[in-house]
């Protein structure tokens, strides 16, 4: 359990992270844009040089879900989000949550701003609670402004490591070990400093 809880995790904020490449003309390339990214970065490195072995799959699943990752986490990207596309995205992420334990919705530019807000709304649930209800897997909503996109790609895994850890959005218990004596490193370096400066 802990695994998926990770993996969920883990996912959303890489595509958080994401920037995809340019702006494109099609869903279907914003789409293959992700997939790569996701593929290269949960697939790279790995703890204790171990390479890891994630499955993210296009069209994936009963319901053809737009990317899936280890079949576990359901994306849908959205290309300018509007009214209508917005009424299907809520039957989609209906859907989602009855075959996948997580589900990302993706909008790379949004018209119908209202209905995004709408649909967050209605998906709500507890940030920290990551689907602790068996019944109903909970939603995550990311939104790429079309002003950010093509402004840089991404970055590499160790840039998406790195900002984690110094956002404080990686859980101690999500770390590699390596990362934990780091962190528990930098906290005993920290605190020697205080107390020597407070002694002098």
């Amino acid at each position: 359990m802990a695994a998926i809880g990770n993996i969920k995790r883990r996912t959303h904020e890489l595509v958080k992270d994401w920037v995809p490449e340019e702006e494109h003309d099609r869903e279907y390339d914003y789409q293959q844009d992700l997939q790569q990214y996701l593929d290269t970065q949960l697939n790279s490195g790995g703890r204790m040089g171990q390479q890891s072995t994630h499955v993210v799959e296009t069209e994936h699943g009963q319901q053809n879900a737009d990317i899936a990752v280890d079949d576990t986490v359901a994306i849908e990207l959205k290309q300018d989000l509007t009214n209508s596309n917005t009424k299907k995205l809520r039957g989609q992420i209906d859907a989602y949550q009855r075959e996948y334990d997580g589900v990302i919705a993706c909008a790379c530019g949004i018209e119908d701003m209202s209905g995004w807000r709408r649909l967050q709304n209605d998906f709500a649930d507890d940030p920290m609670d990551m689907g602790m209800d068996p019944n109903t897997a909970p939603v995550r909503f990311v939104h790429k402004a079309t002003s950010e996109i093509g402004t840089q790609h991404g970055g590499n895994a160790t840039d998406a490591g790195m900002s984690n850890e110094i956002g404080g959005e990686l859980d101690f218990e999500d770390m590699t070990p390596i990362q934990q004596i780091f962190m528990l490193l930098v906290l005993l370096v920290g605190v020697g400093y205080l107390l020597f400066t407070m002694v002098l």
